[in-house]
């Protein structure tokens, strides 16, 4: 499958990208990290975020801090071949001080959803 691959025969790693404000690649080239914490985001869907961070938590068991919160990421953008979000895509022309940040991930850690359907979810359509 394409985005997968083994490593060690252990785990699966998974590519993903994250569109982030800038803040989050200057933490992350000087502290090396960056975790994505509550009190710093703004959420207007609390109760359905806080159901998909739960189901998270039942695949991949508890957070590292308290007020951690997972952090969202594409698998596939526009189907398997055109995976990666595209900055210059209208969608994303209001955010002009962000950038798309590779990660690789364990499988493991990883919930895959569907963002159309997702989208149904929290817009009640």
């Amino acid at each position: 499958m394409a985005g997968k691959r083994e490593v060690d025969r252990l785990y699966i790693v998974v590519t993903l990208w994250t569109i982030q404000p800038i803040n989050v690649w200057e933490t992350l080239q000087s502290e090396g990290v960056w975790r994505a914490r509550q009190p710093f985001i703004d959420d207007p869907w609390p109760v359905a975020n806080a159901w998909m961070a739960d189901k998270l938590r039942e695949r991949a068991g508890p957070r590292e801090l308290e007020d951690q919160i997972p952090v969202w990421a594409w698998f596939q953008w526009f189907g398997e071949h055109k995976r990666m979000p595209d900055l210059r895509a209208r969608c994303y022309r209001r955010l002009r001080h962000s950038v798309r940040i590779q990660l690789e991930v364990s499988e493991s850690r990883v919930l895959l959803s569907d963002f159309e359907l997702w989208n149904c979810v929290i817009n009640y359509w």
